[in-house]
Order: structure tokens, then sequence, then C-alpha cells
């Protein structure tokens, strides 16, 4: 692990480069979505392989409509935010079945078409696509809301 001077410089570096140099695109993957922030205009939510949430940065980061990447944005520390306890990632191992939402196992809006059935691809509001029956249904947005 870096240390946060080293890392924060090695991010302007990368930055600096993308623009001054005419690079058009870098693909820059991280668990650290705070990092993407300063280096990507756009993120794509990867859960097991599956995308599911994409869109751009900063409205991905302020507005996580997936239970997923809500959780990823749970589990960043935040001393402005009230105490609660934080959810944290499952690191449980992969489910047998290819039907479904792979995230459904620890889905707190998880309905019994998670399960058995492809999330469909609706647009977000904001730009982006997101792959979950909870946001197709409203639920997930509502929960965003209340976030």
């Amino acid at each position: 692990m870096l240390d946060v001077s080293i890392r924060s410089e090695i991010l302007r570096l990368l930055r600096s480069v993308m623009e001054n140099q005419g690079v058009q695109s870098m693909l820059y993957i991280t668990h650290d979505l705070l990092s993407a922030q300063l280096v990507a205009d756009q993120v794509l939510v990867l859960y097991r392989g599956h995308i599911v949430e994409r869109g751009e940065t900063g409205e991905i980061l302020q507005h996580p409509l997936h239970p997923y990447t809500q959780l990823l944005m749970d589990s960043i520390p935040n001393p402005w935010r009230r105490q609660e306890p934080r959810r944290r990632v499952s690191q449980t191992t992969p489910s047998t079945s290819s039907h479904g939402c792979p995230y459904a196992p620890h889905c707190p809006l998880a309905a019994k078409q998670c399960w058995s059935l492809p999330a469909p691809v609706v647009d977000r509001p904001g730009g982006g696509k997101v792959a979950c029956f909870a946001v197709h249904d409203g639920r997930a947005v509502e929960q965003a809301r209340n976030h």
C-alpha cells in the first residue's frame, strides 16, 4: 500500500500525462473509487465480472444507484457522515448459478426475479446505465434518495 502523499503524486502524474501528452484513454483498475474520481471521466463498476453500473464518474460517485455501487461508496471512510455501522463488502464464494443477478445473494433489495432473470439494463437519470431490477422498478432510486 502506498502512502497517501505518494499515491496523490502518482495520480496527479497520470492526470498530467493524459492532459499534456494527448492520451485519449487509459484503463485504470482500482477498488479506490475516490482515486478514480481524480483520473477518470467515466467509471465502470464491476461485480464478479459483470457490469452493474457505468457513467460519468462524478454522477456515479455522487448518486450511486446499483446496491453494490452504494455499498462501495458506503465503505469509504467519511468523517462528516453521521456514525452508523458501515456495511462491508462481502467476501463470500461466488454463486454456482449463472442465472439472475450475480449480486442477488448479498443485495438488500433483491426480489424474486433477481435470482432467476438477468437484470435489465436501464438508463441512469444523469446519464449512463445500470443493470438492476430495483432501479428498473424504482426501489433503488428511492433508497438512493434516502441514503
